[in-house]
Parts: structure tokens; sequence; C-alpha cells
């Protein structure tokens, strides 16, 4: 390798120094740097990728500070000009927050269904979320048959009244059916 030397005015050698750049890693992250040691001056560039699908990156810190580190790309490319030292490159990440997705389920004449999250009734929810699903059936001669939904997996509360699902990324659509009750002619005979 060679050292970049240049002669100052009394004849002492400068010898620029290379610096380490190290990497830290994590079970929810990776990070890259396009060199593995660079010299002062250099411009480093950082990339982060998020394994953690649950989390986004906060910060990026070199050796423990946040000054320097220019945003590139924000949540994944990052640059830091180079110091007079090593240095060590890490990052913080926070969960991931969630946009509120849609909740809707066919109308059924008499039938009226309320989604809740917690008391709240609602019309969206979020991932995460455990969505209360129920039905009240006003009519005399029609009754529930079924409540499906190819999104997400409904658990049972009470048969034909009250449902509950553990929300998903994505909209959520029910398809509620209902059926005639049947009539019975009861005959006297006597």
């Amino acid at each position: 390798g060679l050292a970049m030397t240049s002669v100052s005015c009394n004849n002492t050698e400068v010898v620029e120094k290379i610096h380490k750049v190290n990497c830290e890693t994590s079970n929810d992250y990776s990070i890259t740097t396009d060199v593995a040691e660079a010299k002062k001056g250099d411009t480093v560039i950082i990339t982060v990728s998020v394994t953690n699908t649950e989390k986004v990156l906060d910060k990026v810190f070199v050796n423990n500070s946040e000054e320097g580190v220019e945003v590139i790309s924000k949540g994944s490319k990052y640059s830091f000009v180079m110091g007079e030292e090593d240095i060590t490159i890490s990052a913080t990440l926070t969960d991931k927050v969630y946009e509120n997705k849609t909740l809707s389920v066919n109308a059924v004449n008499g039938f009226n269904v309320t989604f809740k999250v917690g008391e709240k009734a609602v019309t969206e929810a979020k991932k995460g979320d455990t969505v209360n699903v129920f039905i009240e059936n006003t009519t005399e001669d029609r009754r529930f048959k079924s409540l499906t939904s190819t999104d997400v997996t409904l658990n049972t509360v009470k048969e034909g009244e009250e449902y509950s699902f553990l929300m998903i990324d994505n909209n959520v659509a029910l398809t509620l059916e209902d059926e005639a009750i049947p009539t019975h002619n009861l005959a006297f005979t006597g």
C-alpha cells in the first residue's frame, strides 16, 4: 500500500493516516459502507437495511453522534465525511407506524354491522388492532347465515352475533349472508 507523503516547509514528512470504517450489526438491521477505510476528508456512503419488518430506521450515528451524518435517502442511505479517527457506524430503530385501513361489509337489508376497536365504533383500523364485529338482526323473517372474509381469519365470539379478527396492513372486507327463516305450517288433527 502507498502512503501519501507531502513535504512541508520545514522538511518534516506529513503522512495521511488511513482510518478504519466499522459497522455495528444487529438482528434488526445491517449497515454497509462503500469503503472499509478512508482518510480525513473522504466521504463515506452508509447504507442501512432494516431486516425487522415491524421496525423502521430512526437515526444513524457515527461514533455515537449524529453530528456530520447527512441524509441522502431517508431511511436507507447516508453520508459522512471522515475526520482524523477510526469510526463505528450504528443505528437506532423505531416501531413502524401503520396507517389506518378501511373496514367494510356488504349491506344486507335488516342487518346492522358495527366494527369496534375497544369500545369505539370504527370504519378503519391499523395493523395489530383487534377488531370486534357486532351483527344485529332487525328482521322477523330472515336469519344470519354466515360471515366470511378472504382477508382475515374470523374468530367466533358468539355465533351470528359477534366475531373478532386481528387487523392486517391492508383493507379488510367481510361478506355477510342471511337466509329466509323456513316457515312451518302446523296442522292440527283431532
